[in-house]
């Protein structure tokens, strides 16, 4: 009986140890905190998106990949809203904080007064698992339609990435790089779009 609980003891460590060590959040939170410091403006802002595609019970985006150290896809990091919608949501917070009255919409307004449309929203996201420490990596790319009166006055893109590697905070780690990718392309943004928006 003591010679049995010696040989398994090892293997019970080690599927405590691996177990622990693959440990990590492949679902993106939808939580956003607006960083832009723009504020004192006023009206009404459509911020709009294309319709998007009609889905069926627990559906799901596929964002990117988890991989072992030996480049073999263990998982799908996956979010319940596509990479135009989590874009759209937020440049709602954003310029709500900075004083807009915003309208979300899946319609393109023409004749509205003022809007941004997401043209292009593409977020990558992957991770890379190892024994040792997790790696991820967000890379992200925004494409924005600013109307006036109407009229497209402006076409912008914004591009950026995120790296980090750390085994503390795993749980957090896709959070994070998700996060700081987009409140980078937010930085940017915000004050070229209000900047455009308020020109007389």
């Amino acid at each position: 009986m003591k010679k049995t609980i010696v040989n398994v003891l090892p293997l019970v460590i080690l599927i405590m140890v691996t177990s622990g060590c693959a440990r990590y959040a492949n679902s993106i939170n939808m939580l956003y905190d607006p960083v832009s410091s723009v504020r004192g403006v006023s009206g009404d802002l459509f911020v709009s998106i294309a319709p998007p595609v009609k889905r069926n019970g627990d559906f799901v985006w596929i964002l990117g990949d988890v991989t072992d150290d030996d480049g073999k896809v263990i998982d799908h990091l996956t979010s319940p809203r596509s990479a135009a919608e989590l874009v759209q949501a937020a440049l709602v917070q954003e310029f709500k904080q900075s004083g807009y009255t915003v309208i979300s919409t899946t319609n393109k307004h023409a004749e509205a007064q003022r809007a941004v449309e997401v043209s292009q929203a593409e977020i990558v996201i992957n991770q890379v698992s190892d024994f040792a420490d997790i790696k991820a990596t967000c890379k992200l790319l925004v494409g924005l339609d600013i109307r006036k009166n109407g009229v497209v006055v402006r076409k912008l893109q914004y591009e950026t990435k995120y790296t980090k590697t750390d085994i503390k905070d795993r749980d957090l780690l896709v959070r994070t790089v998700f996060h700081e990718a987009l409140q980078s392309a937010m930085r940017q943004a915000i004050p070229e779009i209000t900047a455009i928006l308020e020109q007389r």
